[in-house]
């Protein structure tokens, strides 16, 4: 049985021409949407991919029918994995990451309480979010009201949810300070 990895395709691939290349590339680009939103992000257009990772994010965490469609946290978190692949800058990730929070909060104030699974992730992306914005300081001004906005936007909400993103606002706040 002959089994292929990278270390085969990529034998194969230096023995081709650009222009081959070019068209492997093409077919590659056609064969799937998220081969399209990926490299279009990466070369092409990168606001418009921004956007359409939003747009994914906000479908899966924050679905206009969620009777209809179930949220999908993993799928909204997959968004930001595949942007971060595709592009990778440091402010589209923080963009991408706050408003995943923005979303969870949002869905929240529409429909109620979540579950704990749900809430946990919001919370876990909020921290990842600030921790992001910690290394890359020169967005502070640019991202910070937002994440303030977010955790006044909890205020009535309980199970620990409220406490935790405003805890965690301070925490990192002192950074900034």
């Amino acid at each position: 049985m002959n089994v292929s990895n990278w270390k085969t395709v990529r034998s194969s691939l230096d023995k081709v021409s650009q222009r081959d290349l070019v068209g492997l590339i093409k077919e590659f680009y056609e064969l799937s949407p998220q081969n399209k939103l990926f490299l279009d992000t990466r070369f092409s257009n990168h606001e418009a991919g921004l956007k359409k990772y939003k747009l994914i994010i906000e479908k899966n965490i924050c679905p206009i029918e969620p009777w209809k469609k179930d949220v999908s946290l993993s799928a909204a978190r997959k968004a930001i994995s595949d942007y971060k692949k595709a592009r990778g800058d440091q402010e589209g990730l923080l963009e991408l990451m706050i408003y995943y929070c923005e979303c969870g909060v949002n869905f929240t104030l529409e429909f109620g309480d979540i579950d704990e699974r749900f809430y946990s992730s919001i919370e876990s992306m909020y921290e990842n979010a600030f921790k992001l914005l910690k290394t890359n300081p020169q967005y502070t001004n640019q991202f910070l009201h937002r994440l303030k906005q977010i955790v006044n936007n909890t205020n009535d909400i309980g199970w620990g949810f409220h406490d935790f993103l405003a805890d965690t606002f301070r925490k990192y706040c002192k950074d900034f300070s």
